[in-house]
């Protein structure tokens, strides 16, 4: 410091000397140098504590960085921080003041500094809120619309076990939901949503839930009010759907809605015929609205055709195809794959209207069972014609779907390569269709883990096919993101490998995602009871290294074992079978050493050395028992070549495991 700055020092305020110790302090905090940040924090306190939010310090006292616990100070800094407008700390208060952290209990002034939070979005607080106001939804549903709110928020940033909430509390409607409502009931309770009114806030996913369980149990007009709801968030095919399920039950205005969506072809093909019947059974009904609409629509009386929109005909389900006669009777099951793509293609228009709703419309079903049977030629002409069709319609509900089964033809398709040294061919000519998804893409399913396997190729193996120079190029650690946001969709959804792999990023991947070894190990153990192989293997690496925290050298054996009895992993996990058998050995020759133990691991040793490939570390151990005579004949002269040609130091090595 020159001479300059130390005058400059003496004519500091207290309040700019504050504001230079405070800015010193959070860059020592953001190095984690925090014996250093919380003097400079307690010294700028000293001067002005109102030149920041001094949170930084409040954690420091929590989780003792730098410092002892002090329940009272971290309290106090923390009370500051929350007046001073900091969401955190108004969330950390509140957690303070619930269970009398620092300071006398107080749940009532704890729920007003967590209701402050969440108004701030802080997503923990909106997380601790939402659940708290699904317990008192029980005794006030009218609550249920800010847990709603707050939970799909939280679950937007796939925050903890959000995603997971919004499925289980905003599901079908509960048996014990009910609590003792009638039909009736449940019907009106889904109008409140649905209108807001009797103290209801206005919320259609709310309502949709209500009527659908009112019309489970035949209540017409549930169906009718569920198609109006779905109509608003421009679900006009499944609006349909509800409109004619409401009409064959007798509901007049179910029968006029679907009429009218049929006239003007919205939702489904234009289909007057249809429109006309349903208008004629509604003015028959009683309906006054549907007497205007047959002067309005069809102003020349004629004669009523017969309906092409028939329940016992389709199941539920609209059809306006044509067939020959002759294939009245064949079952659309019993067509040849190349016949139902035939099919498709020549009505790809009338397929994505009706949103895929039956067997002989559904696309995507059809594409996954080509992709499974390998007939990829069929499925990119059925995946290209209803890609087509799909980007000139003004309804995407499924676009997304589409381009990634398209993509996914082409990922898993080794035709169309002419370059015989282009491993990464059919990475390149999925990858634009894959950017064309976004961040958060419409898919169901295995779709999601699918597409999670594709963003995990992409960050290991990036620089490998040179994805900077391809359009909507990310930093590596982007494409680490999605793969484990995707495996987390569908490891929420059951799927064990999903679960997996999502566990070997919270393990392996800090970079990606922050290290959570204790849901890592959750996700692993459902994994194993899913019958997922390489959940052993990881497992067997969280007891195995002291770094996890979970050292169990049993544990850790049991679960190498069982990874390297699954006969396929040679070949599917070379590298993760080579260190499994490694490890395993070394376990039962340091931590066991009885004269079976070491029979054992001389024999996963040596399957180990069996294989076309052989890991380096295996070769080096087998050689170490040959010298030493461990678990069988010794042999030093071979035990000293394996060890060398294992090693980069060769002697230093070959001595080191030979030393008597």
């Amino acid at each position: 410091m020159g001479l300059f700055d130390k005058l400059k020092g003496f004519n500091e305020t207290n309040t700019e000397a504050a504001k230079r110790l405070y800015d010193k302090a959070t860059s020592e905090y953001k190095a984690k140098n925090y014996y250093s940040a919380v003097r400079l924090y307690e010294m700028a306190w000293d001067k002005d504590p109102d030149v920041g939010t001094f949170f930084n310090l409040s954690c420091c006292y929590y989780f003792e960085w730098g410092t002892s616990k002090d329940e009272k100070r971290c309290y106090e800094l923390t009370r500051h921080a929350a007046i001073k407008d900091h969401p955190a700390a108004m969330n950390n208060l509140s957690f303070f003041l619930n269970t009398g952290y620092g300071c006398q209990e107080d749940r009532v002034e704890g729920r007003k500094w967590l209701e402050r939070a969440a108004n701030k979005n802080d997503v923990r607080a909106c997380h601790t809120l939402a659940h708290n106001l699904h317990t008192e939804a029980k005794d006030d549903p009218k609550l249920l619309d800010r847990c709603h709110k707050l939970i799909t928020r939280c679950a937007t940033e796939n925050f903890q076990d959000s995603r997971a909430k919004v499925n289980e509390w905003f599901g079908p409607i509960k048996e014990d939901e009910w609590n003792g409502m009638t039909t009736v009931d449940m019907y009106n309770r889904g109008c409140d949503w649905m209108n807001g009114t009797n103290g209801f806030t206005k919320n259609l996913t709310l309502a949709i839930r209500c009527f659908e369980a009112a019309a489970e149990r035949n209540h017409a007009g549930a169906y009718c009010n569920k198609g109006w709801c779905l109509e608003q968030e421009g679900k006009y095919a499944l609006a349909n759907e509800a409109y004619l399920k409401g009409a064959n039950l007798g509901n007049a205005a179910a029968m006029a809605n679907l009429a009218q969506n049929l006239h003007n072809g919205t939702g489904w093909p234009k289909d007057d015929t249809a429109a006309r019947h349903y208008l004629t059974m509604a003015q028959e009904a009683g309906s006054e609205r549907a007497t205007t609409m047959l002067a309005e629509f069809f102003p020349d009386p004629k004669e009523e055709p017969q309906p092409i929109y028939s329940e016992d005909a389709c199941d539920d389900e609209p059809s306006t195809y044509d067939m020959d006669e002759e294939d009245d009777e064949l079952d659309f099951e019993d067509w040849t794959n190349e016949e139902k793509v035939e099919f498709m293609t020549t009505n790809m228009n009338l397929c994505v209207s009706m949103g895929f709703c039956i067997d002989e419309c559904d696309v995507p079903q059809l594409a996954e069972e080509l992709i499974d049977a390998e007939e990829y030629e069929l499925a990119r002409k059925l995946l290209r014609s209803c890609l087509s069709v799909c980007e000139s319609s003004e309804n995407e509900d499924h676009i997304d779907e589409v381009r990634f089964l398209l993509a996914w033809v082409y990922y898993l398709d080794y035709d169309g390569n002419e370059e015989d040294n282009a491993p990464y061919y059919r990475l390149r000519l999925a990858y634009e269709l894959i950017m064309l998804l976004g961040e958060n893409p419409k898919l169901f399913g295995i779709q999601n883990q699918n597409l999670a396997d594709f963003y995990d190729v992409c960050y290991h193996f990036g620089d490998d096919y040179d994805l900077h120079n391809m359009p909507g190029y990310h930093i590596s650690t982007w494409y680490g993101h999605q793969a484990y946001k995707f495996y987390s969709k569908a490891a929420d959804d059951g799927y064990g490998y999903s679960m997996q792999m999502q566990a070997k990023y919270l393990m392996k991947e800090p970079s990606v995602v922050p290290s959570n070894y204790q849901k890592a190990e959750q996700l692993l153990t459902e994994a194993v009871n899913n019958i997922q192989a390489l959940a052993f293997y990881l497992l067997g690496d969280l007891y195995y290294h002291s770094k996890y925290g979970r050292r169990n050298v049993e544990k850790a054996k049991e679960c190498y074992i069982n990874f390297i009895n699954k006969y396929y992993c040679y070949n599917l996990y070379p590298y993760e079978y080579g260190q499994a058998c490694h490890n395993a050995a070394s376990i039962l020759i340091d931590y066991d050493g009885s004269k079976e133990a070491l029979q054992q691991a001389r024999s996963i040793l040596s399957e180990a050395r069996s294989h076309k490939w052989c890991f380096g570390a295996v070769d080096r151990l087998y050689g170490r028992m040959l010298c030493e005579g461990l678990g069988g004949e010794r042999d030093v002269a071979e035990g000293r070549r394996l060890i060398a040609e294992a090693c980069d130091d060769k002697e230093g090595e070959v001595h080191f495991w030979t030393k008597l």
